[in-house]
């Protein structure tokens, strides 16, 4: 693999703006380096835009239906991008009810905002401690 997180910021752009093979191959390299630096604050560079350009020149890729493949891709990763964000929203929400409920059990180390609301949720469900240690 190239990357060793394939939903990080720098692989997810570069599959939204160069989707095929074809796409990676045509871009100068130095080009390629400097969207993956931005991307990647400054980890990838040169040599990691050559490795892409090398291992895309070796891909088989597809031959029919391009641009449907490169709308189907880019639209993929704008899906992944719009639930990435979604999820950051719904833990900002969960991190503002913890906060209002009860914002010691955080200081537990260990127990982050999901898993205390968690714990905030069965504590209503017992009427004494004994009850939800059991």
């Amino acid at each position: 693999s190239l990357f060793s997180n394939i939903y990080g910021v720098a692989s997810k752009e570069l599959l939204s703006k160069y989707p095929l093979h074809e796409d990676m191959i045509s871009i100068p390299a130095d080009e390629l380096a400097k969207m993956l630096s931005k991307c990647s604050k400054g980890r990838f560079g040169i040599d990691k835009a050559k490795e892409i350009q090398e291992k895309a020149s070796n891909s088989f890729g597809v031959k029919f239906a391009l641009k449907s493949f490169s709308f189907q891709i880019k639209q993929i990763i704008a899906q992944i991008s719009f639930l990435e964000d979604q999820i950051a929203d719904i833990e900002d929400e969960i991190s503002s009810m913890i906060n209002s409920l009860c914002p010691v059990i955080t200081s537990i180390t260990g127990i982050g905002d999901v898993l205390a609301l968690l714990f905030s949720q069965k504590s209503v469900m017992f009427h004494d401690l004994r009850e939800l240690i059991s």
